[in-house]
């Protein structure tokens, strides 16, 4: 079928985007290479450890060298105020980065500088110090950052703690202390997303995750009020980002058809405890097979981005419909044991990803039938 202009214009700069993208990756690897094989041990180690996204031993290992005197000071100022980045610890990496100078560790990295004017910006409408947030059992749960100008509430608040709690129950794990950034407005947000991630989000997000923390706008980049306005829909918002992050932290990188899919059944879920509905479903306009749904760059091109949505919350339902809630604790430890979405699938279910998709594909014509569509 012969595409129109703008189909071609679209598939050209995805085309280059992609090559961009692979050109960097090579780049850096090249780099990277380059600089573990001519640094000293101590630089070598901290390569490693950022290769392996271990920040809680990069913050370990630089306080270390710096309780000790190490004459690498700047560039272990650097790296440790890094990994409180990557841990959402804004305020301590803005400490350690501005006793940093200019030091950037490659090309293609901000320097310390360039952090510094990152999260000084992001973090000026927030107050000094975070309020830390107890369960029902003592423990500490997150640090909530949130904006004096957001108007803020008891229900709000209460809604957060609970939705934390209720999502440990629901995966069966508990998560360690995180940070919670509540931003008013889109600007704060964009450049806090920013300094996390090295990239600026996209115009329709209002919520990120990471190793250590979450972010949430209350508005969307043209000032419309975001899903977490209200209570029972911050709740849903929220437990979808929380998902994403305790899923890195109790099982590592997934198959982001399955990242996306159980976040957005958790935020269902969530909308379902407090609001007593659950939010329509998508369907979508069209299948995509499974490369282009496990491609990250799939969730942030709008020609298809709902219908990739749609399909991952589709398999995933399918899957739940199979194991049922209860499973899903134990299909959480099987990820982690085994290390591979489809090897836990056959262990547990005796299907893989491929099963579901085609599971999927059958109730969404037979829904679509029902539909007269």
């Amino acid at each position: 079928m012969a595409l129109s202009p703008a189909q071609w214009k679209r598939r050209q700069n995805i085309t280059i985007a992609c090559g961009v993208c692979a050109c960097v990756v090579a780049y850096t690897g090249v780099f990277v290479w380059a600089f573990i094989s001519r640094a000293s041990p101590f630089a070598r180690e901290i390569a490693s450890l950022v290769a392996a996204e271990d920040w809680p031993a990069i913050i370990d290992r630089t306080t270390l060298a710096l309780d000790a005197g190490d004459e690498r000071r700047e560039e272990c100022l650097y790296f440790r105020g890094f990994g409180h980045v990557q841990m959402g610890d804004f305020r301590a990496a803005l400490s350690d980065m501005a006793s940093a100078g200019s030091y950037g560790p490659w090309p293609g990295w901000p320097n310390a500088r360039a952090y510094r004017e990152m999260l000084a910006d992001a973090t000026a409408p927030l107050p000094e110090h975070p309020e830390p947030i107890y369960g029902s059992d003592g423990r500490l749960l997150y640090y909530l950052h949130y904006d004096q100008l957001a108007p803020w509430t008891e229900a709000m608040g209460e809604h957060q703690r609970l939705s934390f709690e209720f999502l440990e129950r629901l995966f069966g794990v508990r998560m360690g202390p995180v940070h919670v950034y509540l931003f008013n407005n889109w600007g704060p947000f964009e450049r806090a997303f920013t300094a996390l991630g090295g990239t600026q989000p996209r115009s329709w997000q209002a919520g990120t995750a990471t190793s250590g923390c979450v972010l949430l706008c209350r508005t969307f980049s043209d000032g419309t009020p975001s899903t977490s306005q209200h209570p029972a829909e911050m709740a849903g918002l929220t437990c979808h980002e929380w998902t994403h992050l305790l899923l890195r932290q109790q099982v590592g990188p997934l198959d982001k058809w399955l990242d996306e899919g159980l976040a957005y059944w958790a935020g269902d879920q969530a909308v379902l405890r407090w609001a007593g509905r659950r939010p329509i479903n998508w369907l979508g306009s069209r299948a995509l097979d499974l490369g282009v749904l496990n491609d990250p760059f799939t969730y942030y091109d709008p020609a298809i981005a709902t219908d990739a949505y749609a399909q991952a919350s589709g398999m995933t339902e399918a899957l739940i419909g199979r194991m049922g809630p209860q499973g899903v604790p134990q299909f959480v430890k099987l990820l982690k044991q085994h290390g591979d979405v489809d090897a836990a699938l056959t262990f547990g279910w005796g299907i893989d990803s491929e099963d579901l998709l085609e599971e999927w594909k059958a109730s969404r014509t037979s829904i679509q039938g029902g539909q007269g569509r």
